[in-house]
């Protein structure tokens, strides 16, 4: 569990630790995975809840590594509603007002930041007139670094594992400069779309059509006629809207279902078939590849 205490800015806001607890419906796990002076990396998987708090005592980043949902969240001012899927990535900055609701189940990597520290890692000389660096709040976006980091500091975060720390290093050399460039004031501003992509409407049409046979095999001329384009194009228009192959997606999704499917507690060989792999063999090669870890070591984290 996420219990370790850790240092706010003021008993007004929300510190890390105390999140899980703001919840009105508890995670299936909350874990504390790296922290180090002014940043701390959590591991959570829930559905169904809200909050509303003062503000953050940190920045928070946080990256969906599973599942899908539905989004509702209001940051000082500014809200937003959208579904999110694995790689979306939201921005939260610290000292505003949150109210954030979902519908559906999200594992998720939270980064948790504290302004000196942001300050501090992203400040450059001549910074003195320019004011403190600040996180710009990001709502559903799609970042494939910050995704793939994300993924990388689940890998990491926990057990130890040779050369981890020099790993941990490195990733979160990478997470702050990449948001120092893209997700902050000092950056420069994240392209609003993906030009040359499918449009919303075909995405979502597309992205449906997955999970409503994500145990069949959905070819690439399949979902190419939903959207009337040849398949060639469908796959590069397909790609630069997501950041990955048809393929890769169906696998993912695949994966997303298998661990609901897992913290239910039905037999593995059931959720092979749900999913879509060819039999219990082929299920565990391919869950171990993706999560680095087995099915039923899954199912007994996710248990604690």
């Amino acid at each position: 569990m996420l219990s370790e205490a850790v240092a706010g800015t003021s008993s007004r806001f929300l510190d890390p630790g105390d999140f899980p607890q703001s919840l009105s419906h508890p995670s299936s796990f909350d874990r504390l995975l790296h922290s180090e002076e002014g940043l701390y990396i959590s591991h959570h998987a829930y559905a169904d809840a809200a909050f509303r708090v003062e503000g953050f005592s940190h920045n928070c980043v946080s990256i969906q590594l599973a599942g899908r949902a539905r989004h509702t969240r209001q940051v000082g001012p500014r809200q937003g509603s959208a579904t999110s899927v694995a790689g979306k990535v939201f921005t939260t900055s610290a000292l505003k007002p949150v109210a954030w609701s979902w519908n559906g189940p999200a594992e998720m990597i939270n980064v948790w930041i504290t302004p000196e520290r942001l300050s501090h890692d992203l400040a450059e000389e001549g910074d003195d007139d320019r004011g403190p660096v600040e996180l710009i709040d990001r709502f559903c976006i799609d970042d494939p670094l910050l995704a793939q980091l994300g993924v990388a500091l689940r890998a990491q975060g926990g057990a130890p594992r040779p050369f981890c720390r020099l790993m941990l290093a490195g990733l979160v050399s990478t997470l702050m400069a990449h948001i120092g460039q893209h997700h902050s004031n000092r950056g420069t501003a994240m392209p609003s779309g993906r030009s040359g992509g499918l449009s919303p409407a075909h995405l979502r049409l597309v992205l449906e059509h997955i999970d409503a046979h994500i145990a069949e095999e959905v070819g690439l001329d399949e979902l190419a006629a939903l959207t009337g384009k040849s398949a060639c194009h469908f796959l590069r228009c397909f790609k630069q809207s997501t950041g990955i192959s048809p393929h890769r997606y169906v696998i993912r999704r695949r994966i997303d279902h298998a661990c609901e499917l897992l913290t239910a507690g039905l037999p593995l060989v059931e959720i092979a078939l749900a999913c879509g792999f060819a039999d219990q063999s082929h299920f565990g090669r391919v869950f171990r590849r993706e999560r680095q870890l087995t099915p039923m070591a899954f199912r007994r984290q996710a248990a604690h």
